[in-house]
């Protein structure tokens, strides 16, 4: 199992940033499993979203669910259960940044 961890600092990111292309692990050399995804964080739940792209293709847009940092596993992850392709990086936008408190991205991959 791989995490994929995503920051977005509140209203310093601005809408259509890429969090993804700071992250190392958004590309790797072998296929994986994405299984499921997590958006927690900011001021309240609902209040920020994030579009999920495998390569080219989006996958769909997600809410945050809580606004404590910290997932908690059957109330804040969502299952996914597409495959990546090798080379095919894994990206996140922003596409309604949180107001006032830091969001937080977490995808669970295999391998």
């Amino acid at each position: 199992m791989g995490l994929l961890m995503f920051r977005e600092a509140s209203t310093a990111t601005a809408v259509g940033t890429f969090l993804s292309e700071r992250n190392g692990l958004a590309t790797v050399n072998y296929p994986r499993q994405i299984k499921r995804i997590a958006v927690t964080g900011s001021a309240a739940a609902g209040d920020c979203a994030f579009k999920l792209f495998l390569g080219q293709t989006e996958v769909g847009e997600y809410f945050n669910t809580s606004t404590g940092l910290a997932p908690v596993d059957a109330k804040d992850f969502q299952p996914i259960g597409w495959i990546c392709d090798a080379g095919e990086p894994v990206r996140v936008m922003v596409t309604d940044a949180s107001g006032t408190n830091v969001a937080q991205v977490v995808i669970e991959t295999s391998p």
